[in-house]
């Protein structure tokens, strides 16, 4: 089956701050395309590819955007932030006993719409 055919499980993309554009990239298709429900907590991205540059100094390092992504309708998707479709907070002291309050999000959604289909 092609990817406009099939429906992808519930996705929750990793804590904002370990992000970088590319490492989005993957999430804000899914959602552009309609294949998956995204669980998790805004996350901001530049969506733009940079070159990392050093000159005679390699303490300075500066980053010279080259592309920028868009949609097949254009739209430039440059410092637009990625909305998950079900907005969900992992709090460090229930990561730290084990509890990952957007997976049991993502499972329970998940389940919802398994139960919805058997209908």
């Amino acid at each position: 089956p092609s990817l406009q055919s099939c429906h992808l499980p519930v996705l929750s993309p990793p804590a904002p701050s370990q992000l970088c554009s590319l490492s989005v990239f993957i999430f804000k298709v899914l959602k552009y395309k309609n294949l998956g429900k995204l669980v998790g907590m805004p996350v901001p991205g530049t969506m733009s590819s940079v070159n990392w540059i050093t000159l005679q100094n390699p303490d300075l390092l500066f980053g010279v955007p080259v592309v920028a992504f868009r949609t097949a309708d254009g739209t430039v998707l440059e410092n637009t932030q990625l909305e998950p479709d079900i907005k969900v907070a992992n709090h460090p002291a229930d990561i730290v006993k084990g509890i990952d309050a957007q997976l049991e999000a993502a499972v329970k959604s998940l389940l919802s719409d398994i139960d919805k289909q058997k209908k």
